[in-house]
């Protein structure tokens, strides 16, 4: 069975894998839809769902081979709380406008100390 390194990535509309053999060849693509939870009118991502997911492309990986090492990436903007090694709550979805208000209110007070622009919905 064949060493592999696998990259994931959690994107707005779809979660995306792929292995790399360590010849260098890819072994095979798997992608599956992001999944999103709307709760009172306010759109996040489901971090449940997206575990087994990703759960699920890790086990798909190891039938054929033994996995080295992962990397991953995400949507930047949406940050997951997490307390004691467990998520809190679902990110909101990047473009969602639920914090508008929250922003408005708060950005006069840190625009200094902004290192870089913001992405995603802003007020300015």
């Amino acid at each position: 069975m064949p060493d592999c390194y696998v990259g994931i990535d959690i994107g707005t509309t779809n979660t995306k894998a792929v292995a790399i053999l360590s010849s260098g060849d890819t072994d095979g693509t798997l992608s599956r839809r992001t999944p999103l939870r709307a709760r009172s009118g306010v759109l996040f991502f489901d971090i449940r769902a997206l575990e087994h997911i990703v759960d699920g492309f890790l086990s798909k990986y190891r039938s054929r081979g033994r996995i080295r090492g992962v990397g991953s990436t995400s949507v930047g903007e949406s940050v997951g709380p997490v307390r004691n090694g467990a998520a809190v709550s679902d990110p909101l979805v990047w473009y969602e406008n639920a914090t508008a208000r929250t922003e408005a209110s708060v950005w006069p007070q840190i625009r200094h100390d902004a290192q870089s622009p913001r992405g995603g919905i802003t007020s300015d």
